[in-house]
């Protein structure tokens, strides 16, 4: 493995694979105006699972998760489950190339055929994903100053327009609980958190393992205060009605940002941020569907595989919904029951304890 990411680039990918969809979603808006209290619940449990993460791949710190499962569960267990996380990757990066082109589809290209946007993302990530996660974690770099520097000048515009209006907030702590706990679990903390779940196949890559711990949950951390921060931001400019009755709700509070009719119509700089963000998670997932192929069928050869895949994908994308509202409907009410939990939270920490019963056994 020739390839190496240091550790600034790791926590960059990380921040940016992160909020790649969670800020387009939305995620705690069910909550309302207590959003910003379901991320940090969930930014909680999503650092614990980091730490389990982290922990699995301690044992095996050389080998990605579809390498070392059959060393766990045996040959044909470990074949198998491995063979579906490289299914759960691939659906992934077509949710999220699905999702990033209906949102150019809507508020930049509405006359341009989606499968045109589709297959210039697509064609994008082919030709990244062939220079491989080294170049890939480099270029991280310059999308986390990117996205620093639009998501900080953004707020700076709502505060000298007056946009923000605190009052919005109150009461500042609920007295229901119940949609707060529902949202919590399982959207929350599966979107985007449980999605960490990728990076065990992207740890062997960190030329310093022993930061890997630390870095990573500043990463996680850093990423869940931005959220939150987000979530309190939209509610303070645009109030929980809105919020809840807008397709992209950080779109809705920058279209109303206007100085002196200077500084206005900022929602397409938004949209290339977004976009940007989504490339990254696309860009991560379609890597690690990749890996997991080649690690699966012993093709050594990685590049042979990267069409093939990148095909795939984008076939998938259209075929997963017939429309927005069915996909978002799915990967909000479907997804996180039926694969998220199960492939981010049971599975791994069914490899973990497995691997500590096996780790004791030796010693």
């Amino acid at each position: 493995m020739n390839e190496k990411i240091n550790s600034t680039q790791f926590f960059c990918l990380i921040v940016l694979f992160e909020l790649g969809s969670a800020l387009l979603l939305e995620i705690g808006r069910p909550a309302g105006r207590y959003g910003w209290v379901v991320l940090v619940m969930a930014g909680i449990i999503g650092c614990l699972l980091y730490l389990a993460y982290i922990k699995l791949h301690s044992y095996y710190p050389t080998l990605a998760l579809t390498q070392y499962t059959q060393l766990i569960w045996g040959k044909y267990i470990g074949m198998i489950v491995s063979f579906v996380y490289v299914l759960y990757f691939m659906y992934m990066a077509a949710r999220i190339l699905r999702d990033f082109t209906d949102l150019l589809s809507i508020m930049a290209y509405r006359n341009t055929s989606p499968i045109i946007l589709a297959a210039l993302m697509m064609g994008i990530s082919i030709y990244a994903v062939k220079q491989g996660i080294q170049t890939i974690a480099r270029v991280s770099l310059v999308g986390f100053v990117l996205l620093l520097s639009i998501f900080f000048a953004l707020s700076l515009f709502e505060v000298i327009d007056g946009l923000m209006h605190i009052d919005n907030l109150r009461p500042f702590l609920p007295r229901d609980w119940s949609p707060i706990l529902h949202t919590v679990f399982p959207k929350a903390i599966t979107i985007p958190f449980g999605e960490m779940v990728a990076f065990l196949m992207l740890f062997p890559y960190l030329d310093q393992k022993v930061k890997g711990r630390k870095i990573g949950l500043y990463a996680v951390l850093a990423s869940c205060l931005y959220l939150i921060f987000s979530s309190l931001e939209n509610i303070m400019v645009l109030d929980e009605d809105i919020v809840d009755s807008s397709i992209f709700p950080l779109l809705s509070s920058a279209s109303l940002i206007d100085i002196a009719n200077f500084i206005t119509r900022l929602e397409s700089l938004i949209v290339i941020t977004l976009v940007t963000l989504g490339l990254f998670k696309l860009l991560i997932f379609f890597y690690c569907t990749v890996i997991g192929a080649a690690n699966v069928f012993g093709i050594r050869k990685q590049n042979k595989l990267i069409m093939i895949i990148g095909l795939l994908i984008f076939i998938l994308s259209f075929a997963i919904a017939s429309n927005e509202i069915q996909h978002i409907h799915i990967g909000i009410e479907k997804v996180p029951y039926y694969l998220h939990i199960p492939l981010q939270i049971v599975v791994p920490l069914l490899l973990l304890l497995s691997a500590l019963i096996k780790n004791k056994k030796r010693t």
